[in-house]
């Protein structure tokens, strides 16, 4: 037994093999996360540098041409529009309002859990079902929506139907689907925090909002700066949502840079004009998620 363990100077026990082997263990499972995750994206960066098309066979190297089609057509540039407002609009509401849901959640009542798992129902329901329950509810002629407003006296709308109003529909949509989510985090989050804390404050003078604002946010920074971070990065990826409910329409009103890839490589059967913009939202996400993490000064160790 003795032969087969070795003591560091600290008098820790630890393998016969040294440290600096540790690396042959963790290097089959490293090898295939890289391969997985680099791969297709050099497959992508390929296909960007080509005039790859799904209708011809011969596929030509072009460079940089792809991008600089993308980068001077004024659609992209919309379409980048509207992918920041629909991050910027879910993602802003889902905070707020997750976080006020959390805070209101703390105090203790009867039926807390059934509430809590009641909550949760749209997060766990398939984004292509709840696109179908919310055109239902959408429908300008037997929606329960348009009911309900009538009820008010305020006349029809047509929701996703409109140019302007299919963006913030859609967003309301995924405000509702992702709160849950976000409700979660915040309110396992509020639960870790001890006691002591703010009933030390509250000893100091401290009211309910001053106990909010002065101690709680500033403790829960890390949670909210994980929260900004898988939310605005999942924002900018939505496609499904979109896609079931206008299909990136009525015209170009609900066109997103998602949706652009999908209609210039799907539609127009441009693979190559799609792979180069798809790489440019890759690069453009990448920037984002670094600069939250930078600013949030959040770390990985």
């Amino acid at each position: 037994m003795k032969k087969g363990i070795r003591k560091h100077k600290k008098g820790r026990m630890n393998p016969i093999y040294p440290d600096k082997y540790a690396w042959i263990y963790v290097m089959p499972a490293v090898t295939l996360m890289v391969l997985m995750c680099l791969f297709p994206v050099f497959v992508l960066i390929w296909n960007s540098m080509t005039d790859f098309s799904l209708i011809k066979p011969d596929t030509h190297f072009v460079g940089l041409k792809n991008y600089v089609e993308i980068l001077k057509t004024p659609g992209f540039y919309k379409a980048l529009g509207r992918s920041v407002l629909y991050s910027a609009g879910t993602v802003t509401f889902q905070i707020t309002g997750g976080f006020i849901l959390a805070l209101l959640y703390q105090v203790k009542f009867r039926g807390k859990k059934l509430l809590r798992s009641v909550m949760l129902i749209p997060m766990v329901a398939a984004p292509v079902a709840i696109a179908f329950l919310w055109s239902i509810i959408f429908n300008p002629s037997m929606g329960v929506l348009n009911y309900l407003l009538s009820l008010l006296g305020i006349p029809p709308q047509m929701w996703t139907s409109s140019t302007t109003m299919a963006l913030p529909s859609i967003i309301m949509v995924d405000i509702w689907q992702n709160t849950p989510f976000v409700f979660l985090i915040f309110s396992s989050g509020m639960a870790a925090m001890p006691d002591e804390i703010f009933e030390a404050a509250i000893v100091d003078g401290a009211g309910f909002l001053q106990n909010i604002r002065y101690v709680l946010i500033p403790l829960m920074k890390p949670v909210f700066v994980t929260v900004l971070l898988l939310r605005t990065v999942d924002s900018l990826k939505a496609f499904d949502l979109i896609y079931t409910l206008t299909s990136g329409g009525p015209g170009t009103s609900t066109q997103t840079i998602n949706m652009l890839v999908y209609l210039r490589g799907f539609s127009y059967f441009k693979m190559g004009e799609a792979s180069a913009i798809a790489f440019i939202m890759y690069i453009f996400i990448f920037i984002i998620a670094g600069t939250i993490v930078k600013r949030g000064k959040i770390g990985f160790n």
